[in-house]
């Protein structure tokens, strides 16, 4: 599994060419915005009138913000000025490079010409030198690659949109690598030397894209977040034969918005199944989690057994705390046991098979380890 923890050291083979793909296709709009996000990241707002130039397009702004000569603008600019270029052009890159890993880990099919006369290529046994898939041997399918057709001229523009405007309202870009999604935000390091003060955060989460509710895996929590639709990847594997396969502009805005969802999901706080670790309240409590709590009680009202009868529910839960959890997810796991073990204990002194069976229910959608929205 690869492990990244800059994204420019990843990505510096896309650079030049999301440059060009930006250059032809991307909208005066959206490069305005691009440079602006990549401005206001580092706090460098106060220069702005210095830094883009508005008698020239914004895609020459771009471009000489990247390449302009830090010795030459020495002799005609103040320290502050050219200390603000050099750092706005490293968070230039990292922009570039992220939105570049973005758009070409989609794997979009444009090497052949769409007018090319389309049929069925010979499924071909390859050696590899290192095992593929656990295997030394694979046959190879490019069909599905080689007859796609390539994006349209106008769905370009529309896909860089998406890429630039979602890290306008939410502050990153994502990556899809292998089995994993990465989260990616851009942040200014005033502490380090100007040559490395901007940095990026790189947030992990676990693809798991198979065929029935696939999700993402945030390692953190070790929660899983349903993101509705498997993510076509770059190569599927099925029946002993890899597959080729490219995504197109449909299942491009599909995917992005359902993994923009999953990496924007916060769940609502709540005692029982989303503590905080520094807060106790036990008031607050998410709507499943206080109608579980309604139909305990309701219970416990109904009981013959007076210990039960005397049961609170916040105590019992609040027995197994952090401290005893790897995560969210193992804390869930323990406190949905712990429920199960007094539903069971319960039962025996309640005849209404309807309330053990309900109560079942809101444990279940109370401490479900996959998240769905």
């Amino acid at each position: 599994m690869t492990k990244i923890k800059n994204i420019n050291d990843y990505t510096h083979i896309f650079l030049h060419k999301i440059v060009t793909l930006i250059i032809k296709y991307a909208t005066e709009e959206d490069v305005e915005t691009l440079l602006y996000n990549a401005i206001d990241d580092v706090n460098y707002e106060t220069y702005n009138k210095n830094l883009i130039d508005t008698e020239y397009s914004m895609k020459e702004n771009l471009i000489y913000s990247l390449i302009f000569d830090i010795w030459e603008d020495t002799k005609r600019n103040n320290c502050n000025i050219l200390t603000a270029k050099n750092i706005i052009r490293q968070s230039l890159f990292t922009h570039l490079n992220s939105i570049g890993v973005c758009y070409y880990n989609y794997y979009f099919p444009d090497q052949t010409d769409g007018n090319e006369p389309k049929f069925k290529l010979p499924i071909k046994e390859i050696q590899t030198k290192e095992p593929l898939f656990g295997m030394r041997k694979i046959k190879v399918d490019l069909n599905e690659v080689y007859n796609a057709e390539k994006l349209k001229n106008y769905e370009i523009p529309q896909i860089l949109h998406k890429i630039i405007s979602n890290y306008t309202k939410n502050h990153f870009y994502y990556a899809i690598i292998d089995n994993s999604i990465y989260k990616i935000e851009i942040e200014l390091k005033p502490n380090n030397p100007v040559e490395n003060c901007v940095a990026n955060k790189i947030t992990q989460y676990i693809l798991n894209n198979r065929d029935r509710y696939p999700c993402i895996i945030d390692k953190e929590t070790g929660l899983e977040i349903s993101i509705g639709r498997q993510i076509k990847l770059p190569f599927k594997l099925k029946k002993g034969t890899l597959k080729l396969q490219g995504n197109t502009f449909e299942s491009f805005m599909g995917t992005n918005e359902r993994i923009i969802k999953a990496l924007t999901f916060k769940p609502n706080p709540c005692h029982w199944c989303t503590p905080d670790k520094d807060s106790k309240n036990e008031k607050i409590k998410c709507d499943n989690c206080r109608n579980l709590l309604d139909a305990l009680n309701n219970l416990a009202a109904k009981c013959k057994d007076d210990k039960i009868k005397q049961i609170n529910f916040n105590s019992l839960i609040s027995s197994v705390g952090y401290t005893k959890a790897k995560n969210i997810a193992d804390l869930r796991n323990q406190r949905k046991k712990l429920l199960y073990s007094f539903l069971n204990n319960a039962k025996k002194y309640v005849k209404d098979e309807n309330i053990i069976t309900n109560i079942k229910f809101l444990i279940d959608k109370s401490f479900d380890l996959t998240i769905k929205y």
